[in-house]
């Protein structure tokens, strides 16, 4: 093991200290300190790549009011932004030598959690735009346990960098549904004016493993809550039966102590207000189910933002089983046939889902990628035309004005961009039982009028989601170790760790048509791969194909740049 005073003395790392730009670093530069004594529990890391990504931005752009950042004054408690990032062992604690040794190669899963609280990366854990990280007790003895997952040798710093945001394009195809009511949660079953008479039905909503602590039941008929009573009997659920519920935000604090309930169940079609203000009350990762035969009478305000960063679901049937709103839920991956439209697909993560949706087998025939930028969208073509057309798909770039959205319907379409009125739109071309996934988040709180009928008329599921798993990280990483994925094709730029506010600057006005990779240990000005020739050619001549970033670029790179922070 390392003696200790071999360790670096000094940190360099970039602080963001509120909204905007201004408040990132000081002086437009990073800042330098002293680095902390190692303790027996920790491991100190080296940040040998990062990549760049636009949540990194929404908290530029946002600040104290960003969702994962509510209650932190980044003013006196700055945060150290980034999250995809591949980094070595410099040293191990003594408690931890057994487990890491210096040299050892590591991605890490920045989704968190710790005592049953998300400590993000990058968010509420220090980031990765510095030269060195101490990972603790949260990183290594995680809920999940250790978040460190070790890389195999020949894996290049920024694919591996990369497995992060594969990983998240990955995951938003696969977000888990629960098809019954949320163990230990609480659920309200609320009905409507006219369904006295109705023969709803609970079905197999509840088991053994799956029963609900709490159920709120207002206005059903006294079959149905007689059957509820039964269940609740038999599996020693706490029921409460609530005279019509009037109050939203009263009946919230008075049964989950402002938490939210985990299932919220409407019998008939509700109005528009009530559907508005009872999604409010509804938990992270909660299911919003309507089961009714008649559509509502107008569009309802939905928090779009929810959608995304709380993971919660829009569902329903049209018959009386309740059950069915819910077994329906089946996988959400790209169907076989049919259309998909990428909204906004043209940025760095967007290329990963037209990739992705390019390559896969048995995927749509027809692939809309539309975005505002001619440019991009020219780049888009030239890279994925090639893959659509080897399974006998078509692919389509076109700018929103001449994409052909005037009469066709989507059976999926993803949002790349965070644009209200792409979202907006998105609903509106929506084929029955199609999907649409919120993958680029807007903030908590923005609200655009949908017509929830169609989510029990005509089988629409709405959904969305932010970051990724373990398991997803790890599926990932085995496809670039195999070589099934080459995620460098992703890469637009490098650069050393004084490029990092170059490079964020440039994710943020979409200037650069894919990721921006950050190599904290070196100097090394921003530079798009094909500028290269000219700055770098040494660098140049290693791309794959004399167009795609490389692991002996890579290694060209570090070599030919200057180490160190001054």
């Amino acid at each position: 093991m390392e003696a200790l005073q071999h360790l670096p003395e000094y940190n360099s790392k970039w602080l963001l200290y509120g909204v905007g730009f201004e408040n990132l670093g000081k002086n437009d530069r990073y800042e330098k300190a002293l680095l902390r004594e190692i303790k027996p529990n920790e491991v100190l890391l080296k940040v040998e790549a990062v990549s760049l990504c636009f949540s990194d931005i929404k908290v530029i752009k946002q600040g104290n009011e960003h969702p994962r950042l509510i209650g932190r004054d980044l003013s006196s408690d700055p945060v150290v932004l980034a999250h995809e990032v591949a980094a070595s062992v410099v040293y191990a604690g003594s408690m931890r030598q057994s487990m890491f040794s210096p040299g050892e190669k590591y991605i890490i899963q920045p989704d968190i959690f710790y005592d049953g609280k998300a400590v993000t990366m990058g968010y509420v854990l220090d980031g990765a735009l510095q030269q060195y990280i101490i990972a603790g007790d949260e990183i290594l003895d995680g809920d999940e346990g250790c978040y460190l997952f070790p890389m195999r040798s020949g894996i290049g710093y920024s694919e591996a960098a990369l497995c992060e945001p594969w990983s998240c394009v990955e995951a938003s195809y696969h977000i888990p549904y629960r098809t019954v009511l949320k163990n230990q949660g609480i659920a309200l079953i609320i009905g409507n004016e006219g369904i006295y008479g109705e023969p709803y039905t609970m079905g197999e909503l509840i088991t053994q493993t799956h029963c609900p602590k709490r159920i709120i039941v207002s206005n059903v008929n006294r079959n149905f809550f007689n059957e509820i009573k039964d269940i609740s009997n038999k599996y020693k659920i706490d029921l409460i039966e609530e005279d019509n519920v009037k109050n939203w935000p009263d009946i919230n604090v008075k049964y989950t102590d402002s938490a939210g309930f985990d299932d919220i169940i409407m019998l008939g079609a509700p109005e528009p207000r009530m559907v508005e203000e009872a999604a409010d009350m509804l938990a992270r990762f909660g299911v919003f189910a309507i089961v009714a035969s008649e559509p509502i009478a107008q569009k309802a305000n939905i928090d779009v933002g929810r959608l995304h960063y709380d993971g919660i679901l829009f569902t329903g049937t049209n018959t009386k089983s309740i059950e069915t709103a819910y077994s329906c839920q089946t996988s959400i991956d790209i169907p076989s046939g049919g259309a998909m439209w990428l909204a906004g697909g043209c940025g760095p993560m967007g290329q990963m889902h037209v990739q992705r949706t390019c390559e896969r087998d048995n995927g749509p025939e027809f692939i809309l990628v539309t975005d505002i930028d001619d440019t991009r969208l020219q780049e888009v073509k030239n890279k994925f035309s090639n893959l659509a057309e080897a399974r006998g798909a078509s692919l389509v770039c076109a700018t929103a004005n001449e994409a052909p959205l005037t009469d066709e319907k989507f059976d999926y379409i993803v949002i790349l961009a965070p644009v209200i009125e792409l979202i907006a739109q998105a609903f509106d071309k929506l084929a029955p039982n199609g999907i649409v996934n919120l993958f680029a988040g807007v903030p908590i709180g923005t609200k655009i009028p949908v017509d929830v009928s169609n989510c029990y008329l005509h089988g629409q599921r709405w959904i969305g989601s932010s970051g990724t798993s373990n398991a997803h990280m790890r599926s990932i990483l085995e496809k670039i170790e195999s070589k099934s994925l080459e995620t460098n094709r992703s890469v637009a730029a490098v650069g050393g760790l004084d490029a990092a506010k170059d490079g964020l600057i440039a994710v943020a006005q979409g200037a650069k048509p894919g990721k921006v990779i950050i190599y904290p240990q070196i100097h090394f000005p921003l530079t798009s791969i094909m500028d290269l020739k000219q700055n770098a050619p040494v660098v140049f001549e290693k791309l794959e194909d004399g167009a795609f970033w490389s692991i002996e670029a890579e290694m060209a790179l570090l070599a030919v740049s200057e180490y160190g922070d001054d």
